[in-house]
């Protein structure tokens, strides 16, 4: 439908530069080219940093330079820079910490509570390997 659309303005510009002087038509082709080409990637994004709750435990400088690395990663991609920071950018970037985030927070804490605790278990199962093993060779001296 897209390309359809473009054959069409096409053959109607063509039909109407036939009909211009060649200033004119000079003008009406860049305009229709820029239109056909137009992406709105040519112009980068502005953004700015916004607020940032404090339940993050990052500094505004820290989280900044890591928005700026993501936003590398995409102008790389596209070999153009395609999102820049901007105090006056339109693009507001807050870190809000509402329910779903305090549920992240809960999962790695209790993710960190039983790794701690699989690790003294882990303590607790060798010295038990060890003082069984010290045991199970007094048994045998003794037999």
């Amino acid at each position: 439908m897209k390309s359809f659309k473009r054959l069409v303005l096409l053959l109607v510009a063509l039909l109407l530069l036939t009909q211009l002087t060649p200033n004119y038509r000079k003008r009406i082709l860049a305009s229709f080219d820029r239109w056909i080409n137009f992406s709105f990637c040519e112009r980068p994004i502005k953004y700015r940093i916004g607020n940032i709750d404090s339940k993050f435990e990052i500094t505004k400088e820290t989280f900044s330079a890591t928005v700026a690395d993501a936003a590398d990663v995409w102008g790389e991609q596209y070999k153009k820079p395609l999102f820049i920071q901007d105090d006056s950018g339109e693009l507001q970037i807050n870190l809000v910490y509402d329910g779903r985030q305090k549920i992240v927070s809960a999962i790695n804490e209790l993710d960190f509570e039983v790794e701690k605790q699989k690790q003294q278990l882990d303590t607790q199962n060798s010295t038990y390997e060890q003082v069984k093993s010290k045991l199970e060779n007094e048994i045998k001296e003794l037999s």
